[in-house]
């Protein structure tokens, strides 16, 4: 990239402006956090808020390119080896310092105020990482990946064997994939749920994460916690929930609650799409499985939220984006997996359509159904899908929360309506009819006996 092109693009997880050289101690931690992340450039010479170019002396260049590489050498660990070199543009001259994403992170600070931080870049600024995501760069550096170590916590036979036998015969269903002749320790190997260390064989992480029916126990972030707030602010409950229990079935709890708090009409299928009113079904489940297979899970890192307002839904993942994967890759189809075995058993089970294809699908999903887009935000550790939907247009409230009733339940009676609002029985079952011919509920049965189920 010509120095022009720098100049004409804003501050970015990859690239820093400064007119002077920096102190000692925020050089380094900028050092620090491009190595811990892509890589970046840092451009001296330039005001950082208006780009206008005021240059450095040519008689200080130099000692400042000795003090760069005394910096990288001396007050960083391990050692970086900053590319330096001086750039013309018009008559001011220009020092352009580039680091390479760095391949034994974490990198660390070990000189000054700072001494033993790790700081990486989030959006343009220079942050000091957490533990989950240090523990994450150090497993990385070494090709590991959270899921797939040793869990020596509970062994191999804590396993759940039904819940791993009804994973097998869904994956048959939905991936025509064989069953294995038999669930042995072998099988445990090859599909990577269980690691020999010193002889003795342990699940993976990943296999307790998926099938323990205490997942919750032994790693508290394995859960969803669920909320529907009154208005548009996080401050008053409607309606709040913890979702617990073996990973890959969190998701259909998670579904159920959003059924009773947004007005929805499509059936969850593998096979077929269909309508949704408020918020389309499909659009959700991308969005809160790519959240809970791409989320980081080391250290004691919190669970995956979901919150919904009056306007949006907002499912909120811990981590930043996985290495090598920028904000600007999200939705091209890009994908870069953080935990292989979570990715490939949630792929096998019909959770996951395509690698790299879920946030393409979520949008286009919304887009059918006239909603705008969601927005996908880095917000400090955490990624953010912020998400818009709608009430059904000519809805009124008694409307709404029989639907809403219907939804969360299943299916709901005239009976029920008439409780609910203190009416007639025949004036509960004009609604209903109503709500059929608006197509949000069906009519199950009979003159006795008939019940109304979301569509």
């Amino acid at each position: 990239m010509g120095i022009e092109e720098y100049l004409s693009s804003p501050e970015s997880p990859r690239l820093e402006f400064k007119e002077r050289l920096p102190s000692n101690d925020k050089l380094a931690a900028l050092l620090c956090a491009f190595a811990n992340s892509l890589g970046g450039d840092l451009i001296i010479g330039v005001e950082d808020r208006t780009l206008h170019v005021c240059g450095v002396l040519e008689s200080e260049v130099l000692a400042m390119e000795e003090k760069i590489a005394a910096i990288a050498a001396t007050n960083v660990s391990p050692i970086l080896f900053p590319v330096i070199k001086t750039q013309r543009y018009g008559g001011a001259m220009l020092l352009q310092v580039h680091v390479d994403m760095g391949f034994q992170k974490p990198y660390r600070v070990v000189v000054g105020p700072d001494k033993g931080k790790v700081f990486v870049r989030i959006g343009s600024t220079t942050r000091q990482a957490d533990s989950a995501a240090e523990e994450a760069m150090r497993l990385h550096s070494h090709g590991l990946s959270w899921d797939c170590l040793p869990c020596r916590n509970i062994s191999v036979a804590d396993l759940d064997k039904s819940l791993i036998g009804e994973f097998v015969d869904l994956r048959m269903q939905r991936r025509n994939i064989a069953r294995p002749s038999r669930i042995d320790s072998s099988w445990l190997l090859k599909t990577r749920l269980g690691v020999i260390e010193g002889g003795t064989m342990y699940p993976t992480n990943g296999a307790v994460a998926l099938f323990s029916k205490n997942a919750g126990e032994i790693f508290p972030s394995v859960c969803i916690e669920m909320a529907r707030f009154a208005g548009t602010t996080g401050r008053d409950f409607i309606d709040k929930q913890t979702v617990t229990g073996p990973l890959w079935k969190l998701y259909d709890d998670a579904l159920i609650f959003l059924r009773r708090n947004v007005t929805t009409s499509s059936k969850r299928t593998f096979d077929a799409r269909q309508e949704t009113v408020a918020y389309p079904e499909i659009a959700f489940r991308e969005f809160l499985i790519n959240a809970l297979c791409h989320r980081n899970y080391e250290g004691t890192t919190g669970p995956v939220r979901c919150a919904i307002f009056d306007t949006v839904i907002q499912i909120t993942n811990p981590g930043t984006f996985p290495e090598g994967l920028e904000l600007k890759d999200i939705g091209t189809g890009v994908s870069v997996i953080r935990n292989p075995l979570i990715a490939r058993i949630f792929n096998e089970l019909g959770l996951i359509e395509g690698w790299g294809t879920g946030i393409q699908v979520a949008q286009q999903e919304l887009s059918h159904h006239n909603l705008a887009n969601a927005k996908i935000e880095q917000r400090g550790f955490f990624i953010q899908v912020t998400s818009p939907w709608r009430w059904p247009k000519d809805l009124s409230d008694r409307e709404m929360a029989i639907v809403q009733e219907a939804a969360g339940k299943g299916s709901i009676s005239s009976t029920a309506v008439a409780a609910m609002f203190k009416l007639t029985d025949r004036t509960a079952r004009k609604i209903l009819v109503k709500l059929v011919h608006k197509e949000l509920l069906d009519k199950i049965g009979g003159t006795k006996g008939t019940v109304y189920r979301s569509k």
